[in-house]
């Protein structure tokens, strides 16, 4: 046996290849329990005769196969790992939800979306994506990822589908006093130090008042205003 970088024993079984971490979970890196013989491969697919030593030697394993009459090399790969889990999602009936999710491990990655339905045909990337959606697709969504050497399964994500969506848009009303038949000039800056302001309106007043509804303001983090007399 041997010890790799954190800490886990690596042991030579026999026909089989197997780690142990410190807190005691063990797994099998190579190899099968019942079967001897001379076979490379990813994980359980390799075959080893009397595995009698094993190393460890910037990453890779070092296996002193004594059956075979030889010195076999593993190259480590990682069971895939969920770094980022999928978000709930609310969306409403005909609109769209898309979940997403990133993973790291030995490459390649594959990729398998679920709902309570069961797998979701097609879906097989990082992204899933749900369109013209229907009071029916609400639930849980998740997805396992498969490599080589293992998978790992997501955290389930809720989708909520409402009935509709109502966006609340807050308009800057601006309410402006001046001289009738005079011509003004409404203009603006998104930064109050700016000396560069946009026109956003000319307006000769027919009476003393002049209401302006800026349809642009939700769009905007702040805007500041100023009206002028026109040249």
């Amino acid at each position: 046996m041997c010890v790799d970088g954190s800490g886990s024993l690596i042991l030579a079984c026999g026909s089989s290849i197997r780690k142990m971490t410190a807190v005691g979970k063990v797994t099998t890196i190579a190899g099968s329990f019942s079967q001897n013989a001379y076979t490379n491969g990813a994980g359980p697919l390799a075959r080893f005769s009397g595995a009698s030593g094993v190393c460890i030697s910037q990453g890779t394993i070092f296996v002193a196969d004594s059956g075979n009459q030889r010195i076999r090399s593993i190259a480590f790969v990682p069971a895939p790992l969920v770094r980022t889990q999928p978000q709930p999602q609310t969306s409403c009936l005909g609109q769209t939800a898309t979940f997403e999710i990133r993973a790291s491990g030995g490459q390649p990655l594959s990729y398998q979306w679920w709902s309570q339905a069961g797998p979701l045909s097609g879906q097989t990337s990082t992204n899933l994506v749900l369109t013209n959606l229907l009071s029916s697709q609400a639930g849980a969504y998740w997805v396992v990822v498969t490599n080589t050497f293992g998978s790992v399964t997501s955290a389930p994500a809720q989708l909520v589908v409402n009935d509709a969506c109502v966006g609340l848009r807050m308009y800057a009303g601006l309410d402006m006093v001046g001289q009738a038949g005079r011509a003004y000039v409404l203009s603006y800056v998104n930064d109050p130090t700016s000396t560069n302001w946009i026109a956003l309106a000319t307006n000769t007043l027919g009476s003393s008042n002049w209401f302006f509804l800026d349809m642009d303001s939700p769009f905007q983090t702040k805007r500041f205003y100023k009206v002028n007399l026109k040249p």
